[in-house]
């Protein structure tokens, strides 16, 4: 067995977060160039007759700095009964070597990740897409099996959906495509549903995904990216299911509900604007950042905290669009310069707020195709 190894990128949302949560809901991403390589290589212990096939996964990130997993009943299990994204990955994986009659291999896993600060610190870069796509990929090389980008996103959301129901799968697919992607997502709970019935493998080639669309679009027309960060972490788990709390008659449930419609409607503007008009792509930034006020406020939620409101203001002032990326309540932010900005200045500016400018870029795109 050879040695395999692959890298997916970490990303930001540029517009269509809490949204897209939603089946059939839009957003748009970028993958950034800070990512989580995954490496396979044989096992260290190998099994011995009559003992199941399994390995070791390494990862500074695990308290004991490495986990074991096995098969029992045919099936990928962590050795300490916990499940988790990587766990998942390979065990949705394996589920597509059994439907292919291929025999089980006995390999280790390493994990290394330049998403994150070296002390641990979460920049919210997405880091469970990345490990799960690069981990479906790289599991899918050892067996040898042909999955195009579609495929390893695919594979990589149900794994993903596994373990956590509510993910949008917006970070699977800018992991898995790169660049710069519009993004619908499908109905998870049914995809979790035919996967439970039928199987991972079945449910790749012959389910329902409905709506479920990964374009990608390219860079926005004349426009650089910026990202600065707060240094305070946020829950995206939590910050959501506090969003779309309550039931029809509350008022948190009404303004969800309009700001899932104003917020599709801006994405759809986005859009179509931006390969050539710079202009209106920040004018939607700009009325993306005022939805996600009014659902915050709304919901009883502070989701853009006063240092995200000050790094916005500074982009403004200077002539940028800017608004938080992701789930709000800390990580990052972003903003869309244009060539009359003054990047530098506006950067200074931020620091003197207490806003780190990260030294980010959009990583490459994998492919031009698309789901």
């Amino acid at each position: 067995m050879s040695t395999f190894a692959v890298s997916a990128p970490g990303k930001l949302y540029v517009a269509g977060e809490y949204a897209v949560v939603e089946p059939g809901h839009p957003a748009i991403l970028v993958a950034v160039d800070r990512f989580v390589t995954v490496s396979v290589s044989p096992a260290a212990r190998q099994p011995t007759p009559g003992h199941d096939v399994g390995g070791r996964i390494f990862s500074d990130r695990y308290p004991s700095g490495a986990r074991d997993f096995r098969r029992a009943s045919g099936r990928i299990v962590p050795a300490d009964g916990e499940f988790d994204y990587v766990i998942s990955a390979l065990a949705t994986v394996d589920e597509l070597r059994v439907a292919a009659g291929l025999e089980p291999r006995a390999f280790d896993v390493r994990i290394s990740s330049t998403l994150d600060e070296a002390d641990g610190r979460k920049f919210g870069l997405g880091s469970s897409g990345a490990v799960a796509v690069a981990t479906v990929d790289v599991a899918a090389q050892v067996y040898g099996l042909e999955l195009d980008r579609r495929d390893v996103f695919r594979v990589a959301l149900l794994a993903t959906i596994a373990v956590s129901p509510n993910a949008s799968g917006g970070d699977i697919a800018a992991s898995t495509y790169g660049g710069w992607v519009r993004y619908v997502s499908p109905d998870r709970t049914a995809l979790r549903q035919q996967a439970a019935e039928h199987g991972a493998a079945w449910t790749l080639r012959h389910g329902d995904w409905g709506s479920c669309e990964v374009r990608p679009l390219g860079a926005p027309a004349w426009l650089d990216l910026h990202v600065g960060w707060t240094g305070a972490p946020a829950s995206t788990n939590e910050l959501v299911a506090r969003v779309r709390r309550g039931d029809a008659d509350t008022d948190a449930a009404a303004g969800y509900a309009r700001f899932l419609a104003a917020n599709s409607t801006s994405v759809d503007r986005l859009t179509a604007a931006w390969t050539d008009d710079p202009d209106r792509v920040r004018s939607e930034i700009g009325e993306v950042r005022r939805q996600l006020g009014r659902l915050g406020e709304a919901a009883d939620v502070e989701l853009e905290t006063p240092l995200l409101g000050e790094l916005c203001n500074v982009a403004e002032a200077h002539g940028a669009a800017a608004k938080f990326a992701g789930a709000g309540g800390g990580d990052c932010g972003i903003a869309l310069a244009g060539s009359g900005v003054d990047a530098d200045a506006m950067r200074a500016a931020w620091e003197r707020a207490g806003v780190r400018p990260l030294d980010l870029r959009p990583a490459e795109p994998t492919t031009t195709g698309g789901v």
